[in-house]
């Protein structure tokens, strides 16, 4: 049972490795510091905002029970709280399914634009 306890705290870096996969993509699609600043800021809005306004509407927070973003929000949410966080089925499946898509969107923008896009 230890080494379930230690894979499962492994799960903390996913969205870790997610959010540095997704800049990879971004710095990959962009030609320029600038565009890619563009490019990022949409994203990493909707990324982060979301899972803070899940309280307020029943909309909101469906949709960003499917964000990696919302899992590490309540992740951090509940390392205050007595009771503490414990993984449940679905929020391991929302990690692995976004690292391995976002993997999968990198490989692709990597064998497409390649590290020299000039």
């Amino acid at each position: 049972m230890p080494q379930f306890a230690s894979y499962l705290s492994s799960f903390k870096t996913d969205p870790s490795l997610t959010s540095l996969v997704l800049g990879y993509i971004i710095g990959l699609i962009a030609n320029s510091q600038t565009q890619a600043g563009v490019y990022s800021i949409p994203m990493m809005l909707i990324l982060s905002l979301i899972p803070n306004f899940e309280q307020f509407n029943t909309t909101l927070k469906s949709f960003s029970s499917y964000l990696y973003s919302s899992t590490l929000n309540h992740y951090i949410t509940a390392s205050y709280t007595t009771g503490g966080f414990s993984w449940t089925l679905r929020e391991v499946l929302t990690q692995l399914g976004w690292l391995v898509i976002t993997c999968g969107i990198f490989f692709y923008a990597y064998r497409r634009h390649g590290l020299d896009n000039d």
